[in-house]
């Protein structure tokens, strides 16, 4: 079976120039890529990222998510309805970036999460959720239940902590199994300094195929399920392969 991996895509100039990108993706194994859109990306440039991207046989969804989505989730929906047109969605929302996050706050988003799972599988759109490794840690360990049972049908999950990706897993992974969704488990690749991030929370220093070696520790841990990969985000990841 043909290993799941999926490349995170944050900025609209890779949407300008298809061919090149699919033809990178198809190169490197990538089966997934998930991509972000603005505004001002013209519809026209969307459809034949998305026309080429299925010509290569590469699934193409839509990647969005503010942290206010949590307790405002109209522009969410609307995406969702946008995403008729992809091979489905990659919501990122994260509450814990709201000031003053608390018990009420991380409800909302459930809440919100649950509403616009209803919404996208009334639509017929597949929904990926996109959290971090720390819900459980945090003492939120019945809401992540909820999100993934009742509000995805598969969690990515943000496991940026390197040498820990293993046990910060576990819970997530159980509950994945549990429920039957889809488990994804991201590398990052940004430099350490970029959003915050610290060296052990990056493999910018390490390279390509130490997340690879990584991974396939990882996934023999995890050997009763089915564990897919992801690299964050393209612009690392083409510079670390070249």
């Amino acid at each position: 079976m043909k290993l799941q991996k999926s490349l995170f895509s944050w900025f609209s100039k890779e949407l300008a120039h298809p061919e090149a990108v699919f033809s990178f993706l198809q190169k490197q194994g990538i089966t997934a890529i998930y991509q972000h859109v603005t505004p001002n990306d013209m519809q026209e440039t969307i459809a034949r990222f998305i026309k080429r991207g299925r010509q290569a046989n590469v699934k193409v969804f839509l990647l969005a998510g503010e942290a206010n989505w949590a307790l405002e989730p109209k522009d969410l929906h609307r995406h969702i309805e946008q995403a008729t047109k992809w091979d489905g969605i990659v919501v990122d929302v994260e509450p814990y970036l709201l000031k003053g996050f608390n018990k009420e706050i991380m409800a909302a988003y459930v809440s919100a999460m649950r509403n616009a799972y209803q919404k996208a599988r009334s639509l017929g759109v597949p929904f990926i959720l996109c959290i971090p490794y720390f819900y459980d840690s945090l003492g939120f360990t019945a809401e992540l239940e909820v999100l993934i049972r009742d509000c995805c049908d598969g969690v990515t999950i943000m496991n940026y902590y390197r040498g820990q990706e293993i046990p910060h897993l576990e819970t997530e992974a159980s509950l994945c199994h549990l429920h039957q969704k889809t488990l994804e488990t991201i590398y990052e690749l940004q430099p350490p300094g970029k959003h915050g991030l610290k060296d052990i929370n990056t493999y910018y220093h390490l390279g390509l195929k130490k997340v690879d070696e990584n991974f396939q520790t990882l996934a023999t841990h995890y050997q009763n399920q089915a564990v897919k990969i992801s690299y964050h985000e393209f612009v690392y990841f083409q510079e670390l392969a070249e």
